[in-house]
């Protein structure tokens, strides 16, 4: 527990007059810091704005990793009441293939966007995100916060009616709920596990009305702690049933009509695939239709009064173009070996839709935000090329 030592840090003029910094219009706070105490430095500024929701920007995932078990040794104070520092991970997969994604990165994500837009008296959560984590395609605000729902001890349901909810916010409906992201029904008890939650509820019904909700461990199934109510919010990150299908629909139209088309194997793939999803079929690997049917990114989940910190914004930058090239490269060899069907979407947003938000301190359609910048952290005797930067 070093959080005491964050004090010290606010009285460093250049630290001090970064955070003052921040409640002014067009302010984009620069410093140079030593490598080793960049994560004393963040952690000073996350506690100096307790009240408002920090992201931290790196370049590589590693960079990420390391920072939030860096930062949370000076936030933690012991209280177990302290500010969340939670790591929003990159997938591992490559753009443009048909695999299911890593479960534990996506419920991680899912986790962080639950404290972002999930849970009002949540304390602001300190985020950590690379650069090819920010490009993830995730739910927008609006389908998460549609599909974000509270169940409360006396409340009547139609069980039928809330599975099938479950359903298409992506739960696997399961013999047992022993993971994020899985739900079952035994009779009238009901399990659920969302992503953003440590252990998964049981809610136990009395004909068509919650009689407990409780949390248990999943293991042994004993039984934790009994609560009023529970939240919960999507379980997947591709979500045909909720989202808005036209894009993916209008796609699917443009390929019947390609009938002489290159890569037509894939085409008669993907026309197949998609009318799985669009017909509300489950299917393996779905994150390669992200660029159909999510639409938002962690950016957009930022409140207006989010924090912005990257971490050494040269390495930013030059990974997020580095990014950019390997996503065009793997465009180009898969239209190549005909595993890719014309104008795909990428399950990616671009580089530079996410620069050009950084650069404007936070979310892309948030004018607060782009009236007050990011603060930039670079490493020491790295000034000259920082000021060069817009």
């Amino acid at each position: 527990m070093l959080r005491g030592l964050l004090a010290l840090a606010l009285q460093l003029p250049a630290c001090r007059d970064a955070v003052d910094a921040l409640a002014q219009p067009a302010a984009a706070p620069r410093l140079d810091v030593p490598d080793a105490a960049r994560p004393y430095v963040i952690a000073a500024i996350a506690a100096a704005t307790a009240g408002r929701p920090a992201l931290v920007v790196t370049a590589r995932p590693e960079d990420a990793q390391r920072l939030v078990e860096e930062i949370d040794l000076f936030l933690d104070d012991g209280s177990g009441s302290s500010r969340s520092v939670l790591l929003y991970p990159a997938s591992e997969l490559l753009p443009f293939e048909r695999q299911a994604g890593d479960e534990e990165a996506r419920n991680g994500r899912l986790r962080v966007l639950t404290a972002l837009h999930g849970d009002p008296q949540a304390h602001p959560a300190v985020v950590v995100a690379s650069v090819p984590a920010l490009a993830q395609r995730v739910p927008d605000v609006h389908t998460f916060t549609e599909g974000r729902h509270t169940l409360q001890v006396g409340q009547r349901v139609r069980v039928g009616d809330l599975m099938a909810r479950w359903a298409a916010l992506g739960y696997a409906l399961e013999p047992a709920a022993e993971v994020p992201g899985a739900a079952s029904r035994r009779g009238g008890i009901l399990d659920v596990f969302p992503p953003g939650a440590p252990f998964p509820y049981r809610i136990e019904m009395c004909g068509e009305t919650i009689e407990s909700i409780r949390s248990y461990v999943p293991a042994t199934q004993r039984s934790l702690s009994q609560v009023d109510a529970v939240t919960i919010t999507p379980a997947r990150e591709v979500l045909p049933a909720l989202a808005g299908s036209d894009d993916a629909a209008r796609y699917r139209a443009s390929l019947s009509t390609r009938k002489s088309a290159p890569n037509r194997e894939a085409a008669v793939r993907t026309r197949e695939e998609l009318d799985l999803l669009l017909g509300g079929e489950g299917l393996d690997g779905e994150e390669f239709y992200a660029g159909l049917f999510s639409t938002g990114g962690l950016l957009d989940y930022l409140p207006d009064d989010a924090v912005v910190v990257l971490d050494e914004p040269l390495r930013v930058r030059q990974a997020g173009e580095e990014m950019e090239e390997r996503v065009a490269a793997q465009r180009r060899s898969k239209e190549q070996r005909g595993d890719l069907p014309p104008d795909f979407p990428a399950p990616l947003w671009p580089w530079p839709r996410i620069d050009d938000a950084l650069q404007a301190g936070g979310r892309p359609d948030s004018q607060r935000l782009r009236e007050r910048g990011p603060i930039r952290l670079a490493a020491a005797g790295l000034n000259e090329d920082l000021e060069a930067m817009p």
